[in-house]
């Protein structure tokens, strides 16, 4: 990519041009995409956000769900996604605790040696000079064992007698249930609904009300209308509700508070110009 005095497009005509590109194909496979602009302020999830609370988990599902489908509604705001992961399994090795005390195999041992195979263990790092990261040494199995679980039993797992035990005798594989992630926000348990703004009105506060517009026809599942709040999240989470944040958000409490303090200073100038008046 060209430096921006030497191209003729800016690098949000080109951000929206790959959004446009990428979309339809994100689509076709039932994915989603955001294109990631760097932000003209300080860092958000993105341009706009809506921390959804509730009074329990499922009721904050079915509102960010439903605040999902009425960002995609809303005209020019795309990208649209939640932060909300689907249900999946994930393998657990269950060691027979019998089996590997009857061949002096400590627990810590099994799961070192799991953890190299999968990739999981440093052995440590080299440091190069005009790196300011270091590169991490990770031993592990080639990609094409490790995605075949059967093949990941035959791992050698060394006894204090100087004999290798394959790790299927030492316990099994099982898939289990991984527990859904829990965002909170000054321990208030949350979930996040986001989307960004693009066209001729791109400014997130068309979106916002565009969004508020719709909010009005939807009644929560424990009987709430909703609208988003600027100055903080709501009071209780006995009742359904949810708070505006993202770039839009972050600039006007910015505005906000520059204004507040100028007026402020307005004030002590004024105070102090009569004083030094008075004392004259």
């Amino acid at each position: 990519m060209l430096d921006k005095h030497d191209r003729e497009r800016s690098s949000h005509e080109i951000a929206t041009a790959a959004r446009h590109l990428l979309t339809p194909l994100a689509k076709k496979y039932g994915g989603r995409i955001a294109i990631v602009e760097m932000p003209p302020g300080p860092p958000v999830l993105q341009t706009m956000v809506a921390e959804v609370y509730g009074p329990d988990a499922a009721t904050r599902h079915q509102v960010v769900q439903k605040l999902t489908s009425i960002f995609e509604e809303t005209p020019n705001l795309v990208d649209v996604d939640n932060y909300m992961t689907l249900p999946y399994k994930r393998w657990h090795f269950e060691i027979n605790t019998e089996k590997a005390i009857r061949q002096g195999i400590s627990i810590e041992t099994i799961n070192r040696n799991i953890s190299m195979a999968m990739g999981g263990y440093q052995l440590g790092d080299v440091k190069r000079g005009s790196s300011l990261e270091p590169t991490y040494l990770i031993l592990q199995l080639p990609l094409a064992i490790r995605e075949q679980i059967e093949r990941v039993t035959n791992l050698p797992i060394p006894s204090p007698s100087g004999q290798s035990i394959p790790l299927a005798e030492l316990g099994r594989f099982v898939p289990v249930a991984e527990e859904p992630i829990i965002y909170h926000k000054d321990l208030r348990p949350m979930e996040y609904g986001v989307g960004e703004m693009e066209g001729k009105l791109g400014a997130p506060i068309y979106g916002m009300l565009g969004v508020e517009d719709q909010l009005k026809q939807y009644k929560t599942p424990n009987g709430v209308y909703m609208s988003g709040t600027l100055t903080g999240a709501p009071q209780d989470d006995v009742h359904s509700g949810f708070e505006w944040s993202g770039e839009w958000v972050v600039t006007y409490e910015t505005f906000r508070d520059m204004g507040i303090a100028f007026m402020a200073a307005l004030v002590l100038i004024y105070i102090l110009d009569l004083f030094l008046n008075n004392a004259l």
